[in-house]
């Protein structure tokens, strides 16, 4: 398996360092590079919120990877949850500019 942890998301434009939002292109160019798995867990993935972690889950689907570590709502996170050695694995992370949000979402 191969794995890239992406600081950033893929929120839309305007693109760069400042915004942490790069372009969907990115997923393909990972996925063609070979890796299998996105790690999602930074703050990063959560800086353009609940919408920029939706758009970057979708294009890393689309692109045929499999993206760990962040979450827009229950239903997702359970898809997220993935078999290693036999035991079910998930990862999260919970941000405090949104972690009311999801927490009220999920308790």
């Amino acid at each position: 398996i191969s794995v890239v942890n992406f600081e950033g998301n893929l929120a839309g434009t305007p693109y760069g360092s400042s915004y942490v939002s790069a372009p969907k292109t990115m997923m393909e160019a990972l996925d063609a590079a070979g890796v299998d798995l996105v790690q999602l867990s930074n703050s990063q993935t959560v800086a353009n919120g609940i919408l920029g972690i939706r758009d970057t889950l979708q294009s890393i689907r689309q692109a045929g990877m499999l993206g760990v570590g962040a979450y827009a709502d229950k239903k997702t996170a359970e898809e997220m949850a993935f078999v290693l050695n036999k035991n079910k694995v998930s990862l999260c992370q919970a941000k405090d500019v949104i972690r009311d949000k999801i927490l009220e979402n999920f308790i």
